[in-house]
């Protein structure tokens, strides 16, 4: 057995205490970002300047609400949201429109039982 000083002793636990803390904070993840951090990040991150005039944006939901997983279709049927949700995920990037609306403005349009399917589910 070799003779260990308690000075030693002292800085070898210090040190191990330390690695230790320092390997925990390494495993701990990030939190998850919410929607607007994921907004954020996709306009800082998308190679070219963003452009406010685009139909690029949020159309449903809150963006401080936490990110859950990122689901990424052409066309967000009532079906593929329904696939979403079904893995866990509750942000939809989708090229194709999720509304379909004539004027822009939804409220204008008249009627449409498969768009009020869609905005309900969506709701829930």
């Amino acid at each position: 057995m070799t003779d260990l000083s308690r000075r030693r002793f002292v800085s070898w636990t210090a040190a191990g205490a330390a690695l230790g803390t320092v390997r925990g904070m390494a495993r701990q993840p990030a939190p998850p970002p919410t929607a607007q951090r994921l907004i954020d990040r996709v306009k800082a991150d998308i190679g070219v300047a963003w452009r406010d005039d685009t139909g690029d944006a949020l159309l449903s939901g809150d963006t401080t609400r936490r990110v859950t997983g990122v689901a990424t279709t052409v066309l967000p049927t009532l079906e593929v949201l329904r696939q979403v949700v079904a893995a866990g995920a509750n942000v939809v990037c989708t090229s194709g429109p999720v509304f379909y609306t004539r004027g822009g403005d939804p409220a204008s349009d008249p009627p449409d039982p498969v768009v009020d399917a869609r905005r309900a589910f969506i709701a829930t």
